[in-house]
């Protein structure tokens, strides 16, 4: 179980293994990350994050935003999109989102916080995605704050606390 930390623009020497040496958001696009994992997100974003990794039952990845230092005080991080793309899309289970602000200001059918893909979780489906004190704070187009964007033959499941749209 690993924890790594993400910037919009990379610190350090990149590799996301601690608070100085923050990976970047295109760096963060293209890694694979395990079960257990943590992924501390800090300050503002302006283009969407991909959720592709995904965990196991009982032990999911956890991306979660927070403070400057790296501590997890509620501080959310913060997503803002102006372009034809949702601000955080998850297309994978097993994950818990925790401290977000996404906004989409596209006048485009975007969504804040967008289910998307054929994820299916029937055995265990209580245990799919789960969201966590997360904010869609503005939705420009005709899209919504959270939705579930396209998601066939799925039996995907999500649960939400302390979350406003």
């Amino acid at each position: 179980m690993a924890t790594r930390f993400v910037k919009q623009i990379a610190t350090g020497n990149a590799s996301g293994n601690d608070i100085n040496n923050c990976m970047s958001l295109a760096y963060f696009k293209i890694r694979s990350f395990s079960a257990g994992d943590e992924v501390l997100f800090i300050g503002s974003f302006t283009s969407t994050i991909d959720i592709d990794s995904g965990g196991t039952s009982g032990n999911p990845i956890t991306y979660k935003g927070v403070n400057a230092s790296g501590v997890d005080d509620g501080t959310k991080a913060t997503v803002t999109v102006s372009y034809t793309n949702h601000g955080i899309r998850i297309d994978v289970n097993h994950v818990l989102v925790e401290n977000f602000e996404s906004s989409q200001t596209n006048t485009g059918n975007y969504s804040c916080f967008a289910i998307n893909g054929s994820i299916s979780n029937n055995s265990d489906a209580n245990d799919a995605i789960h969201l966590r004190d997360c904010i869609a704070i503005a939705n420009g187009g005709n899209g919504d704050g959270f939705t579930i964007v396209s998601a066939p033959n799925s039996d995907t499941k999500a649960t939400f606390t302390r979350c406003e749209a």
